[in-house]
């Protein structure tokens, strides 16, 4: 065995040789498929070559080598697009660093603000405001280009923790862990890694459910287990609702399981929920219970919300949709097959109870059209475990392995392939900073979500131009406050790509079209312009 040794050593060396020289040479190249011009076809042999090093150590315990591996694999997917930008991605980030922003310089919360309506759920902010004070860090655009690397790093721990709390396969497999990793961070296309509560939330639920397990497993119930699990139910209670709700429905399937004890972490769980949504977040829920309810079952509103509406978009987006469906679908075999392999295993079988379990979640037609990528990014973390059982025949583990390989590309396909519509130009950052030094306590037509979301959220009032100019609209407009009008790059490519429809841009420019011709500022790319204007 040692020969495999070897041969994963010259695997790992030639991947770093590859990485390292495609980071000093590469040039920024965001084409009609997003970031994917930027990457050379040489250079996908470095994570190929680093994910069969994997292969060949997975019956070791070389950790240092099977470390590297997964190095290598986390740094291509998430350091290889920042060094390429050096710009924030996926705009509404700056939306949910309002949220901090407003912590930062007030020391409290607002939940009665609806420009902070996300303050109903502060944990997630609360703990960025201790942790930026704490590092000192000055820059908030860093946090927002650094998070989502920073933030899988961080899920690597908690991946090992569950796999060893879940997987019989890590007897025979002492990388198994390490692999996990891999089926997760390749899997992974929902975007819902930037920063955000609910990518903390998903954080938090991996580890919910591997002390869950740790207690379905323990004859005898150990305290401080239960109380971790109290303690990070609650972490994730006043974070996200989503996230809470399904920690939830797991503690009742760990009752159907077996675990009768756990009744009275069920009742303590529910009891907090509720809590929350009657004191905690009650602004927030008294304003849209009622559309909670009546949308509740709307299957069509549904399939309208995740299919319909995301096939219905410019051609480039279309065929990227389409691919995404296709991988997912990938995927979601991949991890019925693991199901079925594993299903007589013991440790496995609370975990298949919760998995199957996760359709029932479809019909919260409240989260639109991020629905289908919500349940399909929780659905992953049994996918990953399911999968390491096929590590136990060869002809299974040679069709992971060619799976993931053949998977890779199509991950940075689909990850980064709206790069023109997530990605923050440099110009807009410039507009963004004017703006919120310039033109505090206005109103701000377009631009969003970047324009008077990330700083002094509570002073300004952002409107998109979809929602000033769509039908019938009902907007009603202070007349006390001085009004911006925004046309940036990021609504260009919005109306062109996502609306794919010129009439929202003649209808903008009449908008914009007044006697009151006051340009504000411009930069080549953006233009703000105060109580309209007029561009051609």
């Amino acid at each position: 065995m040692a020969k495999d040794v070897r041969l994963a050593k010259c695997f790992l060396i030639i991947s770093l040789l590859i990485f390292a020289g495609w980071l000093l040479t590469v040039e920024p190249n965001i084409g009609r498929f997003g970031l994917i011009a930027s990457y050379y076809p040489y250079v996908f042999i470095s994570p190929i070559l680093a994910i069969m090093a994997i292969f060949l150590l997975i019956s070791r315990n070389n950790y240092w080598l099977l470390a590297i591996s997964l190095m290598i694999i986390v740094l291509f997917i998430w350091l290889g697009p920042i060094v390429i930008e050096k710009a924030p991605r996926f705009l509404y980030g700056f939306k949910t660093l309002g949220f901090t922003d407003f912590i930062i310089r007030k020391g409290t919360v607002e939940p009665s603000n609806w420009n902070l309506w996300y303050h109903n759920w502060p944990g997630f902010f609360i703990l960025s405001t201790a942790f930026i004070k704490v590092a000192g860090l000055n820059d908030m655009n860093r946090l927002l280009i650094y998070y989502p690397l920073f933030l899988n790093i961080f899920i690597i721990p908690i991946v090992f923790y569950v796999v060893h709390k879940f997987s019989s396969v890590k007897m025979n497999y002492p990388g198994a862990p390490f692999l996990a990793c891999v089926i997760l961070f390749i899997a992974n296309i929902t975007n819902q890694d930037y920063y955000s509560a609910q990518s903390y939330a998903y954080c938090m639920l991996l580890v919910f459910v591997g002390l869950l397990v740790s207690c379905h497993q323990f004859r005898q119930n150990l305290p401080w287990y239960r109380l971790l699990v109290l303690v990070v139910g609650f972490a994730i209670i006043i974070s996200h609702i989503l996230t809470a709700i399904i920690a939830w429905l797991f503690l009742f399937l760990s009752l159907l399981a077996g675990k009768k004890s756990n009744f009275k972490l069920f009742l303590i769980i529910g009891l907090l929920i509720c809590a929350w949504m009657i004191y905690g977040a009650v602004v927030y829920f008294d304003a849209h219970l009622a559309g909670f309810i009546e949308s509740f079952f709307d299957v069509t509103s549904i399939w309208k919300a995740n299919i319909d509406d995301r096939l219905n978009v410019a051609p480039e987006l279309q065929i990227l949709n389409y691919v995404k469906i296709c991988f997912a679908i990938g995927f979601g075999l991949l991890g019925l097959w693991g199901c079925l392999v594993v299903k007589n295993e013991k440790k496995e079988r609370l975990l298949i109870f919760m998995g199957v379990s996760l359709p029932i979640i479809t019909f919260l037609n409240s989260y639109g059209g991020e629905l289908l990528i919500r349940v399909y990014l929780l659905s992953l973390m049994f996918t990953m475990i399911f999968s390491l059982g096929l590590l136990k025949k060869r002809y299974s583990r040679l069709a992971l392995l060619l799976l993931l390989m053949i998977a890779l590309p199509f991950h940075i396909l689909i990850h980064y392939g709206s790069e023109k519509t997530d990605l923050c130009p440099h110009t807009t950052l410039a507009g963004k900073d004017f703006f919120e030094r310039k033109a505090i306590n206005s109103i701000i037509l377009g631009g969003y979500p970047v324009y008077g979301t990330a700083k002094y959220p509570e002073k300004f009032r952002p409107i998109p131009w979809t929602e000033i100019i769509r039908p019938n609209n009902k907007v009603s407009l202070p007349t006390n406050k001085t009004k911006y009008s925004i046309l940036d790059s990021i609504d260009d490519m919005w109306w062109d790509r996502y609306i794919s429809n010129l009439r929202y841009k003649k209808n903008a420019n009449k908008v914009l079209s007044s006697d009151n011709n006051n340009l504000f500022y411009h930069n080549g790319n953006v233009y703000m312009l105060t109580s309209g204007g007029h561009l051609s």
